[in-house]
């Protein structure tokens, strides 16, 4: 029988992050040639609420940086590049959590529990659930259309890092299938093959990312 997780209510709410993701992000686009400090100071963001760890970062805020950093770089794939770089360390508590589940049937249910922690779009203007059927596992993405422009984004940013975490998780790649997508081919749409290495379907009626559902009962390489 089919099997599924939804650990939120979706609602268009937006929710605050914290510096330590906000200085994690600045690093990244920095990485990727942007004036980081004009992006701050365009999105009043100051060096103070950067050096406390635990500062908020308003769901405002957040949604400027992305916003500016897409015009600025005009990589139309900036959300799959930045889902992809992710590191669990952004998660803080929920990554030792997740890695230190027993299985990745555990660690899912722990990330899918409390993904609101991190703020961003988790858990409020972006849902994320799952689902086992005819020996696959199913993630599902739900994305509110509050989002605007910066939809896709959210997605792939979402889609690509569900990919990363499970790399760390497991110890290895996740076994992907296949991957629907509620959207257009974007066009960046030659970037997903190297991403989710699954065939890929465009304009379906949901975003949802399949893989064999075999390694679910695994048992983790960092249990405790």
């Amino acid at each position: 029988m089919p099997h599924s997780i939804t650990t939120a209510l979706f609602g268009a709410r937006a929710i605050n992050t914290d510096a330590r993701y906000m200085t994690w992000l600045l690093d990244f686009l920095a990485s990727l040639g942007l004036d980081i400090e004009a992006l701050a100071k365009q999105n009043k963001i100051k060096a103070a609420q950067l050096a406390n760890p635990d500062s908020a970062i308003t769901a405002d805020q957040h949604r400027g940086i992305l916003r500016d950093a897409l015009l600025a770089s005009k990589d139309t794939g900036l959300g799959l590049r930045i889902g992809l770089h992710r590191s669990m360390a952004t998660l803080d508590q929920l990554a030792y959590l997740m890695m230190s589940s027993a299985t990745l049937r555990e660690s899912t249910s722990v990330g899918l529990r409390y993904q609101n922690y991190s703020g961003r779009f988790s858990g409020g203007q972006i849902v994320t659930s799952f689902s086992e059927r005819d020996g696959e596992g199913c993630y599902q993405i739900q994305a509110h259309e509050s989002l605007g422009e910066l939809r896709l984004l959210a997605v792939e940013d979402v889609l690509a890092n569900i990919v990363t975490s499970s790399r760390w998780v497991l110890g290895k790649n996740l076994p992907t299938t296949r991957l629907l997508c509620d959207y257009p081919a974007p066009p960046h749409a030659g970037l997903y093959e190297t991403v989710f290495n699954c065939p890929i379907r465009f304009d379906s009626a949901v975003t949802e990312l399949f893989f064999d559902a075999a390694v679910l009962d695994q048992p983790l390489p960092q249990a405790s």
